[in-house]
């Protein structure tokens, strides 16, 4: 994005805090990202590994969350399980609140903002307090939408708010048909991320270079240069390097496969614990970093309703078993609800100047009616398929995940 353009938009991220500013974390802060981060890592595991791949643990958890706060019985014990949530309901909402709280800090280097809503069926009535809970906690005004009558309509207002929150880069979260007329709520997260580098890489070294898409397929795509000191790990078969943005209060890690057919692997042995190993054993060494630019920004969102059921939430999608009474609970039980889907959509981008990354997750729900001397430069050579993860430092939440395949497709 244009320098001039961010500052219209003031989006201009703020000058640099001293590097060595702590950012104070509680346990309870720190023990929502915990969860989030081995949420997402068990959910990328169950996503297509053949393609470039962006999602936002953060959005997703904080959208399912929400869901789970007016669940009840098996159905709250199974999203509990699956988010990897504290055993005290009270405990779980505080961590998230307050997590949401602390990443919109505005006193930190980086824009990030964070929006939640309640779109309900205008005639459709939500129980008080979970309606209150949601507003005071996480922020999430209710919205009437007619979702009976109008279900195309309905549709294009929760679209258009999204792609007002996070900067017109997330659009057509709800893709056509998937909202009706049995439509009655949708919980809707949107996410929007800005920060600088640290360090920015000269454009002036940046040219084409060789991306080995496959052991067969290369390709030439233009790819950043900088020798610097970076903090660098090793292990489980890749080298991670960190890439620190402006302030140091957020950073991307790289993890490169030893093998240029390794990332199959490495998506096999990342997890929450892997990330905190590797953030521990990161140390400084002289790299010469080669970093191709790339942008995620999939056509489609993606449909996490059969990877979430295969992680064992199977039974909040199920119209027979599903029990979300504590969101609402009308006379008639055909009335009540269970999950449709849920709907997730993120875009990153990376180039000389810093990264810019945005999602949005939405719950939707119907009625349960239908179914030291100068050392030599160490080569971190981005060559073939690689992870990314953006992290917020202080937590180690992971904001944004994904896999760059090949990085001139989008």
């Amino acid at each position: 994005m244009l320098p001039w353009f961010r500052r219209a938009l003031g989006l201009t991220p703020r000058a640099s805090a001293p590097a060595d500013r702590p950012i104070e974390a509680s346990a309870v802060v720190t023990f929502a990202a915990t969860s989030a981060n081995a949420f997402a890592f068990d959910l990328l595991a169950k996503l297509d590994a053949s393609e470039n791949l962006a999602l936002s643990p953060a959005s997703i958890a904080l959208g399912l969350v929400m869901t789970w706060s007016g669940a009840r019985g098996d159905t709250a014990a199974s999203m509990r399980a699956v988010l990897h949530l504290a055993d005290d309901d009270s405990e779980v909402l505080t961590q998230w609140a307050d997590l949401t709280r602390a990443l919109q800090d505005p006193a930190r280097p980086f824009v990030l903002r964070i929006a939640n809503r309640l779109f309900v069926d205008a005639g459709y009535t939500l129980e008080p307090g979970f309606v209150e809970q949601t507003a005071a906690r996480f922020g999430a005004p209710l919205e009437g939408v007619d979702f009976r009558a109008a279900p195309e309509a309905a549709r294009a207002t929760v679209n258009a708010w999204v792609e007002d929150r996070t900067q017109r880069r997330i659009r057509d979260l709800l893709p056509s048909g998937c909202i009706t007329s049995l439509t009655r709520l949708a919980l809707v997260n949107a996410l929007y991320f800005l920060a600088d580098w640290a360090d920015p890489f000269e454009k002036s070294a940046t040219h084409s270079a060789r991306f080995h898409v496959s052991p067969a397929t290369t390709k030439t795509v233009p790819t950043m240069h900088r020798t610097a000191s970076y903090r660098v790990a090793r292990g489980d078969g890749a080298m991670v390097l960190e890439i620190p943005c402006i302030g140091h209060d957020v950073a991307i890690l790289v993890v490169l496969p030893d093998r240029r057919d390794g990332l199959a692997d490495a998506e096999r042995a990342i997890s929450g614990a892997r990330l905190a190993a590797w953030r521990a054993a990161l140390a400084p060494q002289h790299v010469a970093l080669a970093l191709p630019r790339f942008e995620v920004d999939l056509a489609t969102p993606l449909a996490l309703r059969e990877p979430l059921a295969s992680l064992g939430m199977g039974v909040a999608f199920d119209p027979a078993k599903a029990d979300f009474t504590g969101i609402a609970a009308p006379r008639d039980p055909g009335d009540e609800l269970c999950i449709a889907d849920v709907f997730h959509k993120a875009f990153v981008r990376v180039d000389e100047k810093g990264t810019e990354a945005a999602a949005a997750t939405a719950v939707v729900m119907m009625m349960r009616g239908m179914p030291d001397a100068a050392p030599q430069a160490l080569p971190f050579r981005v060559d073939h398929p690689f992870l990314f993860v953006i992290v917020e430092q202080s937590t180690g939440l992971a904001l944004f995940v994904g896999r760059v395949v090949d990085p001139s497709a989008r």
